[in-house]
């Protein structure tokens, strides 16, 4: 599993149904492909999912064993 959350550091709970997903994926043994990504919006949620997603491809591709030929389909990563 691999989790991204979206919050505001100016609010109490940032982030926390984020991390309470990723929590429960951990409980219930999920198998983990990346660490927990944390986007803020007070700064630059944007560039915190692009760095997020740019581990995410790699990881991907290792847990579906995918060979590295199918590399050109995933630089193009996700249109917004």
């Amino acid at each position: 599993f691999a989790v991204f959350g979206l919050g505001n550091t100016q609010y109490e709970h940032y982030n926390s149904e984020g991390k309470f997903v990723d929590n429960l994926c951990e409980k219930f043994g999920g198998n983990r492909m990346l660490q927990l990504g944390l986007g803020d919006d007070d700064k630059n949620i944007r560039g915190d999912f692009d760095e997020w997603m740019d581990q995410l491809w790699p990881a991907l591709r290792e847990a579906l064993g995918m060979e590295q030929s199918s590399q050109a389909w995933l630089d193009k990563g996700v249109q917004y």
